[in-house]
């Protein structure tokens, strides 16, 4: 989603289970000057990470910096949204 393309890409469905087995990610725009934070490309490994031990839990995710940004705008956005409907009806 952040970069419009999967994380483990190859034509054959092998490559792409090896390359997921290996847990080789590589970002796209991976220069000094992406528009794609380095917090956010944290998360996503941390979600992709191989070892179940150290990878992502659903609450640890949620509790991550880099979500919690984004969900409290949302929250935010969605309760502006429902007061304009609410002012409309």
């Amino acid at each position: 989603m952040l970069f419009g393309v999967p994380p483990f890409d190859a034509k054959e469905h092998d490559d792409i289970a090896k390359k997921i087995i290996e847990g080789k990610v590589v970002f796209p725009e991976d220069k000094p000057e992406s528009p794609i934070s380095k917090e956010a490309k944290d998360f996503i490994l941390k979600l992709l990470e191989v070892d179940q031990e150290k990878r992502y839990s659903a609450k640890q995710a949620l509790a991550d910096p880099w979500i919690k940004k984004f969900t409290s705008w949302i929250h935010w956005f969605l309760f502006v949204k429902t007061l304009k409907i609410c002012y409309v009806l």
